[in-house]
């Protein structure tokens, strides 16, 4: 089903809400880390530990919120922007934040207040409800956005095939191609796609006549 953009911006507070509140779990570990910080020696767990969660699982986390904050800005109706791979970064996250958990657990110097924060971000690791959550979300906004690119693209389609003819005909045409379509899933079993909602409405309300562009 096509989502509208009231739903579309649903999806994206809700995406919002989920990062705030795994950022309520990193922001304890990265506190603690920020008050005490790593050791130089090679042989140091603990200070392993602090390097790994500020330049590895706090940056993926930073990026994640950063790209989702980009997207907000435009979004939908035009392609992602360029280099945005929010979802890459919410596996990338899961990763770390599994790594860190589990190298903390097995750690022999480590303080008791370090194992406490660590194991705020053990609620964020995959299989939990906020990961399990959050890609659901991802994977509603993705869906979103290739359905947008697909409208696109078949409005465009569309509108080369019966550029030449007059208004009136241009109407007429998209009409009966958009039936034939219809049928066409229809006779192979098989659900429309959401592109084909979007070009019904196009030819309904006459957005394709030269007064609507």
């Amino acid at each position: 089903m096509w989502i509208d953009d009231e739903d579309a911006r649903a999806l994206l507070a809700a995406a919002m809400d989920q990062v705030e509140s795994g950022w309520d779990a990193v922001r304890v570990v990265q506190r603690w880390a920020e008050r005490h910080p790593e050791r130089e020696r090679a042989d140091d767990e603990y200070g392993a530990l602090l390097t790994f969660a500020q330049s590895e699982l706090q940056e993926v986390f930073r990026s994640m919120a950063s790209d989702l904050a980009e997207m907000v800005t435009g979004w939908p109706g035009r392609d992602l922007p360029p280099g945005n791979d929010v979802d890459a970064h919410r596996t990338e996250f899961g990763r770390y934040a599994t790594v860190l958990v589990l190298a903390t657990g097995a750690a022999v110097d480590v303080p008791a207040e370090f194992r406490a924060a660590v194991r705020q971000v053990a609620r964020l690791l995959p299989g939990g409800e906020w990961f399990r959550r959050l890609t659901e979300t991802f994977a509603g906004i993705q869906d979103v956005s290739d359905s947008e690119i697909t409208a696109d693209t078949a409005r465009q389609a569309v509108d080369f095939l019966v550029h030449a003819l007059p208004d009136s005909e241009r109407e007429r045409i998209g009409g009966v191609l958009v039936q034939d379509l219809e049928s066409g899933y229809g006779a192979a079993g098989q659900p429309l796609p959401p592109w084909l909602g979007v070009l019904k409405h196009f030819f309904a309300t006459g957005e394709n006549n030269d007064d609507a562009k």
